[in-house]
């Protein structure tokens, strides 16, 4: 039996294994097995994988794994194919090198560097801040490749997102394209057209729960789609108003592309913050829509106007604040009288009503 027990640590970021096949995990769980063998005094206690996480993250869920193991002692080496596989965080990865690691009392090797922490030189401490000075350098320099990449994309109306909105799917023939979403095209066509009969998005919310219409949430799952989201679990499967809201906002159901809304600091603070939206990547009649552009404009000014419901009937009171007094300028507000269980509706000056001077401006509602 050796005297430390290893943890054999590899790591491969989404850029890494579309730009460099060497990086992959079987080849870097190769190199470090046929490496230990040469090793008599180091038994491989462990593997750690975190497959398509940065270099420049250290919130890898297996790299913190292996951390905790090291504080309670179960592992007292780690083994790495390279310092980029640690990370390419150059701050960071030299603390965990030069400050974590002797702390911890473990012992650290980076085959591809000859670098071994039981027997390092003064020349190391020169040549390891280096090289992890050079690792960090490429990170920012692939992060900006992408980001170059990813406009470009987005210049040319190219979907780049993970998962597309309610209402569409990604296109199986055209890449990085996406078509309308069948299954559920008539719901965004109803959402629609109740907006614009002047119904609150909280009555149409509740509306679809009544009839069980899957939410968005739900449809994503019911179709096999890994979807996650920022909001809380019980909003998935209750339609809310603030979904409506969404959807009836979104000009992608116009057939118009917008990206590129948010940017993050630099390679290393993944913290998104938002862009102005003349700064927006926009495409218009990008792909196929499912609302046309004059039903769209009607519904963004009914959500803007404060549109309520009746407490008396399931109706809705389209003309609240876009009617004036042709002579006071207040609103017009409604009023209702009851007969024999019928209500006839009014619309009647609120000047007059609050009794600022104005005439009994009547108007029948229909």
């Amino acid at each position: 039996m050796g005297n430390y027990k290893a943890c054999a640590y590899v790591r491969i970021s989404k850029e890494d294994n579309t730009l460099n096949c060497s990086e992959s995990i079987k080849n870097q769980i190769y190199l470090i097995k046929n490496y230990l063998l040469t090793k008599k005094d180091i038994t491989l206690e462990t593997i750690k994988i975190d497959d398509g996480y940065s270099g420049s993250n250290f919130n890898r869920p297996k790299f913190l794994e292996m951390i905790e193991e090291a504080k309670i002692g179960s592992i007292n080496c780690i083994v790495v194919k390279d310092f980029s596989r640690l990370g390419r965080n150059f701050l960071r990865t030299i603390d965990y090198i030069e400050k974590v690691f002797p702390d911890l009392n473990i012992r650290f090797i980076s085959i591809n560097d000859n670098y071994d922490s039981i027997y390092k030189t003064e020349q190391d401490n020169l040549i390891v801040p280096f090289k992890n000075l050079i690792n960090d350098a490429y990170s920012r320099d692939i992060s900006l490749k992408i980001k170059s990449q990813k406009n470009t994309k987005m210049k040319n109306g190219q979907f780049i997102a993970s998962f597309t909105p309610y209402g569409y799917i990604k296109s199986s023939n055209i890449n990085e394209s996406i078509v309308i979403d069948e299954r559920v095209k008539s719901i965004i066509i109803e959402i629609f057209n109740l907006k614009i009969k002047g119904y609150s998005s909280n009555y149409i919310a509740n509306k679809f729960n009544n009839l069980g219409i899957p939410t968005p949430m739900e449809h994503k799952k019911n179709i096999g789609v890994n979807y996650s989201t920022p909001f809380r679990k019980n909003d998935e499967t209750k339609w809310k108003a603030i979904t409506i809201n969404r959807i009836i906002k979104n000009d992608i159901y116009i057939g118009t592309l917008s990206q590129g809304k948010t940017i993050t600091i630099n390679h290393q603070q993944k913290l998104k913050i938002n862009k102005n939206k003349s700064d927006w990547y926009i495409k218009q009649n990008n792909h196929n829509s499912i609302i046309d552009s004059h039903k769209f404009n009607i519904a963004q000014k009914i959500s803007s106007k404060n549109i309520r419901l009746s407490p008396y009937k399931d109706i809705t009171f389209n003309f609240s604040g876009l009617v004036f007094c042709g002579d006071c300028r207040n609103s017009m507000i409604m009023k209702n009288c009851s007969n024999n269980n019928t209500y006839n509706y009014y619309l009647i000056c609120s000047g007059y009503k609050n009794k600022n001077g104005c005439n009994s401006h009547i108007i029948k509602y229909n």
